[in-house]
This record gives C-alpha cells, structure tokens and sequence, in this order.
C-alpha cells in the first residue's frame, strides 16, 4: 500500500494538501504504477477549502482511501467559503445595527454556517421565530368542485399577517404540503383582496387536499434581518446580519456554501471517504 501525503500543508491555497496528494497519486499511476495497488491519503488536522469539487475518475483514482490521521484532530473538506474580512456597520431602517458584506451575486447561496461548526444561522424569517407559522386564508379561486390549476400560483393571506411596509423584493415564500415545503418568490400583492402571487406555479394547488393541512407558510430573506443571528441577502449580493449580543464583528466570519458537491465519483472502485 502507498502512502501519498503525510505532512504537506498549504494553508495559502484552498484545498491544496488534499490536490497536491492526488496530483502526486495519479503521476505515479500514469507511470506505471498499478490502478490495484491501494493508495492511502491521509489530510491534516484543519479546514481543507476547495474551490471546485474533487473529481475522482476511473482507474487513476481507484483503491483510495482519503483519511485524517494523527493527534491533532480531524481534517474538515469544505465547499464553502468564509466570509470574515468586508464587514461593516449599518443602520437598519428602525435605527438598529446591522452588519453588511458585499458578496459575489453572481455565487448565490441560500444556507450561511457557523465557521465554529456550531449550525446554521436563520435567514431572516416572519414570524420571527422559527417553530411558528403563518396561515393563509383562502385559494385564489373557489375549489368547488376541484381546484383549478390557477391556485398553484398564490393565495390569499389573512388581515394583518403581511404589510405593505415590509420590503419583500428579495423574500421567499415558504409553503407547507402534507409532506414537503416549496420556496417561491412574490410576483404581486394585491392589497386590496389581500392575494399574493408567485412568479412559478407550486407542486400543489391551493385549497386541495396536500395544502390544507395546517395551512402553514413563511416568508425567508425579509429585510431587514428581523431578529438577533438573523441574515438577508439581497439580488446585488449584499449580505446584513442582525449580530446577537457578545458578537464581535472583527471575529464574525460565516461560512456560505459554495460548491454544489464536494467529492464526485465517476466510474471510481473501492474508495473509501
């Protein structure tokens, strides 16, 4: 069995212990070492970032296994990105403090970690708290005798439960079925029959059966932030969060997912994770 990496450590480039054992792999394959020798790569304690997914391919990368080793801890490979350095001070519009961040808007992301690896931090949610739930008042349409396929496009919510004063240009709505959720954005409010619309038609109708039970839904990515460890991101990429109190903005740094796989394995055998 060979042993490819044991020491090397790049912490200036993303990923680069975990690239570098592989190039080094894969040059003793093509020259003729044996794709059914097994190879070991054993990573570093520490964050390995990448900055594209690992791919690993037919015989060149078969009988691999990728371990972490030794007593300083576990290696973390990561998709993410951490964003630490940028962040600034800003007024909400009622006075409050707010961090923002300018993000690439061209890279969206929906989820935003702990870099500790202490969760998930909320998007910014009505109702704030994230075990309630709004509930619409009615389809669009009448569902008698079916519902029409119209009311898979909205519904009507109920007196008080969405203001005009809230800016949602950048909000999700969020709808519970009997088995699943859907997220889609807001084409139009009509405020005077109180019907919201999306822009794509849900899996289900309004009013049918897979709707009705509890009627629940929320609205994500509502600016500002609407409370503590709260975050929104508008279209242009800027990031706000709501800081929690004891938060220090010189050590605030989040991680956004950025790659939509870590590890690939085509046509690969006997690799082991």
């Amino acid at each position: 069995e060979q042993q490819w990496l044991r020491d090397a450590h790049d912490e200036e480039k993303a990923g680069s212990a975990l690239a570098l054992a592989l190039g080094r792999l894969r040059r003793h394959r093509r020259a003729g070492l044996p794709p059914h020798v097994p190879a070991t790569i054993t990573l570093p304690a520490g964050a390995h970032w990448l900055e594209e997914g690992v791919v690993l391919r037919g015989d060149l990368d078969s009988n691999l296994v990728i371990e972490g080793g030794g007593s300083a801890g576990l290696p973390v490979v990561s998709g993410g990105k951490v964003l630490s350095r940028g962040w600034t001070e800003r007024s909400a519009p009622d006075g409050s403090a707010l961090w923002v961040r300018q993000t690439n808007a061209s890279e969206p992301f929906s989820k935003l970690y702990h870099g500790s690896g202490g969760g998930e931090y909320s998007v910014s949610r009505l109702p704030r708290n994230t075990s309630e739930f709004l509930r619409w008042e009615a389809p669009l349409a009448n569902c008698s005798p079916t519902c029409p396929a119209s009311n898979a496009f909205g519904f009507r919510f109920r007196a008080g439960d969405i203001l005009p004063s809230w800016n949602l240009s950048d909000a999700a709505v969020c709808t519970f079925a009997s088995w699943d959720a859907q997220w889609r954005s807001i084409a139009s409010i009509d405020w005077a029959t109180r019907s919201l619309r999306f822009h794509e038609s849900m899996a289900y109708p309004v009013g049918s059966e897979a709707t009705n039970s509890g009627r629940r839904y929320a609205i994500e990515n509502v600016y500002p932030p609407q409370a503590p460890g709260q975050w929104h991101r508008s279209a242009s990429g800027l990031v706000s969060y709501r800081p929690r109190p004891g938060e220090d903005i010189r050590s605030f740094a989040p991680i956004a997912p950025q790659r939509r796989s870590v590890f690939v394995l085509d046509g690969v055998e006997n690799v082991s994770l």
